[in-house]
């Protein structure tokens, strides 16, 4: 099934070009591309920071082939629930990367001594909050993209744990690229 949707979403999602890194899921045309069974205004926080963490490593992609590699491997439930990072490291391997998925206390320890791209997976605040996902770049700064869906600004932080307590976010998971 996955097969399919990939494909269908492949020729749907046709001719969908961007330039750079992505911000604001929800704003313009982009909101309107399909992941799994839905649109990525709704569901796409994760394959935009797949994307921006690839950017970012310096690889040749598109975001049609970071949805398409979403949509084979790395949905949860068709896109109900977005995507699982941990499925993203076989992206990563696949361009000469090397990625490395951490959880919990370790993800913490192991975010808070890296330096360069990773992809953080956090619950945001609030009773009926969800999760989401973005790609972060660690140096004197830290540069978080596709903080918020609704803005296509690109925000800097003195550190991760300063995004993360200025969201309210409590980190889940991270994939740290080395």
């Amino acid at each position: 099934m996955s097969s399919f949707v990939a494909e269908r979403n492949l020729r749907k999602n046709r001719g969908f070009t961007v330039n750079g890194f992505i911000n604001g899921q929800v704003i313009g045309d982009i909101a309107k591309l399909r992941l799994g069974l839905f649109r990525i205004g709704y569901n796409g926080c994760g394959v935009l920071a797949l994307y921006n963490a690839l950017k970012l490593c310096g690889t040749d992609i598109s975001l049609e082939e970071c949805i398409y590699y979403c949509d084979k491997y790395a949905l949860n439930f068709f896109g109900l629930f977005g995507t699982r990072i941990s499925r993203f490291r076989k992206m990563f391997t696949d361009k000469g990367l090397n990625a490395v998925f951490y959880k919990g206390k370790k993800a913490v320890q192991e975010l808070n001594r890296h330096k360069g791209t990773a992809v953080l997976l956090y619950k945001c605040k609030g009773l009926f909050s969800g999760l989401h996902i973005v790609c972060i770049s660690i140096g004197e700064k830290t540069k978080v993209y596709n903080l918020f869906g609704n803005s296509d600004k690109t925000y800097v932080f003195s550190s991760a744990e300063e995004m993360l307590e200025k969201v309210g976010g409590k980190l889940r998971a991270c994939l740290i690229v080395r």
